[in-house]
């Protein structure tokens, strides 16, 4: 059952025996032990719950003389510090390109840099923190690589199967997983809510460059089980020299409920990718090349009972990265003995379980994460294995307990996470959160989060013409704070917070003006600080679905004297984001048309070094300016077609990498439903 608030669900935990309660009136006992209502904020239409909701990370409670209401977030970070925001499938339909880095780009907060085009290399950021920092989720799973955050993105799902998005700014080290370090984002492909039958579509699609894109989507559902798959494919001739691609995803997914209380689910995908990474690592040499190939599988195990819930989940994924400076060996350099090879595997288990008494709610769980590396290169020389000179191993255990106390309007949350590596001993995250309840939709909140992260083997390892790494580093270390506030007013929702972090032997590859070589390296202190703001207006006016605009920024204490950083002291230091919808422009069934535009400002601190002169420069303004326009036309039909960078404006996501000028896509759907 539900309140009429949103995001409310009410469990009736107990009824008194007084004579004006209405179930006196059947003079019998009636007993009602726990009625939950579990279901994700994003799944509830006739609430219009939108993207960049707000989402309290809390259990509220309100003690009445007969009802306990309790609200609870399915988010996997539940509890977790930091500002929540959630982008739910109606915004994601809307989004200009289809791609998932240009839904992520439109959040303020987010710093999405882009290598090449749609998606073929992209490195996540979150509040200044590199792409090591971000754990990405796919339903829940955290398969980041071990190998670079790079490839953290290699995951077989595109923009159109995603249900949702929902993207934690903020540590959150002591529940996910110490790569979390600055915050989380959890790719969404299941929709537990979908009506018995077969839903399916097949899509086609071409674009600027020569793009080309087949999808197909399905999902059946009959009672108590339900599957769903996907498979994609894109390949393109590039923008510019050597920045050609081909792309395959495919991903299954199955739930079956084995009892009202119990659940069992698992998915499996693959991956494949080829492309042209025209001076990707390095401007000096333009022929570069990459092929990956990702498999990844997990089954979880979920146990719902009347105040507590229980979660098992195995994992396992496999990564293979062939890495060529010079691509097919075309003009290779004398001292070039072919291409770098690595094969990461991760495997692992977790625990998790929640329960809540009558004012306070306690999470604890625990999880074992095996983490190997096969290579040409990277970790320690081996002699028993015929295609890799390398490898490494490592062993990751934590343990972790998050109670949450509630008094009146306020809770209190204190949680701690206990880790051991094989390779760095033991180290602890944790942290604590105070809320104080202003109103049923706007809460006060203040937090604090010690985070720790290990080095990468790339970091570590790495060698090559270049970049060097450096098997001596410490694993990177921050203290972070954050007063935040949020609330939703009639048809309004608006948030807002103030943060600090101050981190100490943060990872980074810089290089020197006379070098050519990076060097990773801990720089000793790199202090951060910033704010970020959220606006979202539903139907403001006639014909406008929503209106929204977000705003953040962020300074580091500490500049770059002297050398090139890559990644920690390169960050986005004010982004603005504005987006208007449409709803359909007609009145006409078969000419359904709706529409939207997408706006955004930012200035890059840092510097690069020209490849013309070799000098350092700073980065420039940008603005990026993308439309998208859909056309429902009747019998199961739709059109899509979108212009990105309609501007036509000079970016660059990283120094010397120019990306696509103004381009345009279009698609043909077939669904039935």
């Amino acid at each position: 059952m539900r309140t009429s608030k949103k995001n409310d669900s009410v469990c009736f935990k107990r009824w008194s025996r007084k004579g004006y309660a209405i179930f006196a009136s059947l003079h019998k006992v009636v007993k009602i032990a726990v009625i939950t209502c579990s279901c994700s904020l994003v799944l509830m239409p006739h609430q219009g719950v939108k993207a960049q909701s707000i989402v309290s990370d809390s259990t509220q409670r309100v003690d009445l003389d007969e009802i306990e209401i309790s609200a609870e977030q399915p988010i996997p970070w539940s509890a977790a510090s930091g500002l929540s925001q959630i982008l739910d499938r109606s915004q994601l339909s809307g989004i200009p390109g289809q791609q998932i880095e240009s839904a992520l780009r439109s959040m303020p907060g987010v710093d999405v840099r882009q290598r090449g085009m749609d998606g073929m290399q992209t490195d996540i950021s979150l509040r200044g923190g590199s792409f090591d920092q971000t754990v990405i989720l796919l339903n829940g799973i955290a398969f980041t690589d071990p190998q670079t955050g790079h490839y953290n993105l290699d995951l077989p799902v595109q923009l159109q199967q995603l249900q949702r998005i929902e993207i934690l700014q903020g540590s959150a080290a002591r529940l996910l997983a110490p790569a979390a370090f600055s915050g989380a984002i959890n790719l969404v492909t299941t929709n537990d809510s979908d009506p018995d039958g077969l839903k399916a579509y097949a899509e086609l699609g071409l674009g600027s460059f020569q793009r080309w894109m087949q999808a197909t989507h399905w999902s059946y559902k009959q009672d108590k089980i339900q599957f769903s798959g996907q498979l994609n494919h894109q390949k393109s001739d590039g923008y510019r020299h050597n920045t050609d691609y081909d792309r395959i995803d495919g991903l299954m997914h199955v739930r079956l409920e084995t009892t009202a209380q119990q659940a069992w689910s698992a998915q499996i995908g693959v991956q494949t990718k080829e492309f042209g990474a025209n001076g990707f690592y390095s401007l000096a040499y333009p022929n570069q090349f990459d092929a990956t190939r990702t498999y990844l599988g997990s089954i979880q195990w979920n146990l719902h009972r009347s105040r507590s819930d229980h979660q098992i989940q195995g994992f396992f994924r496999r990564h293979h990265d062939r890495f060529e400076l010079f691509r097919a060996g075309i003009g290779a350099a004398d001292w070039y003995t072919g291409p770098n090879q690595h094969r990461s595997d991760v495997g692992g288990f977790q625990l998790k379980n929640k329960h809540i008494f009558n004012h306070t709610r306690l999470q604890w769980g625990a999880e074992l994460r095996n983490e190997h590396i096969y290579s040409t290169v990277l970790g320690e020389p081996i002699d028993h294995h015929a295609k890799y000179s390398h490898a490494k191993n490592r062993l990751n255990a934590r343990w972790f307990v998050d109670p949450t106390w509630y008094v009146n309007r306020w809770s209190l949350g204190l949680g701690a996470s206990a880790n051991w590596n094989n390779d760095f001993g033991f180290y602890w995250t944790g942290g604590s959160r105070i809320q104080y309840q202003m109103g049923q939709q706007s809460q006060l909140a203040l937090n604090w989060q010690h985070a720790v992260r290990l080095p990468s083997f790339t970091d570590l390892y790495y060698k090559s013409a270049t970049q060097i790494g450096n098997a001596s580093l410490d694993p990177e270390q921050s203290d972070s704070w954050e007063l935040s506030a949020s609330g939703t007013k009639g048809k309004i929702d608006l948030a807002g917070n103030l943060w600090y972090r101050n981190g100490r032997q943060l990872i980074d590859w810089i290089r020197f003006p006379d070098e050519t070589v990076w060097r990773s390296q801990n720089l000793t202190r790199v202090n951060a600080m910033g704010t970020e703001m959220l606006l979202r207006w539903t139907k403001p006016i006639k014909g406008i679905r929503h209106m929204t605009t977000g705003y953040s920024w962020m300074q580091m204490d500490k500049e770059a004297q002297g050398y090139d950083s890559k990644y920690a002291l390169d960050y986005l230091q004010h982004k603005w984001n504005g987006s208007v919808q449409s709803s359909d422009l007609t009145a006409f069934r078969w000419l359904r048309i709706a529409a939207v535009l997408d706006a955004s400002y930012s200035t890059r601190a840092g510097t690069y070094t020209d490849p013309n002169d070799n000098l350092l420069k700073k980065y420039q303004p940008e603005w990026l300016l993308n439309t998208g326009i859909q056309w429902d036309c009747g019998m199961h039909w739709q059109w899509k077609a979108s212009v990105q960078n309609l501007l036509n404006a000079d970016r660059y996501d990283f120094g010397g990498l120019p990306l696509p000028g103004a381009s345009y896509q279009i698609s043909l759907r077939y669904q039935i439903q």
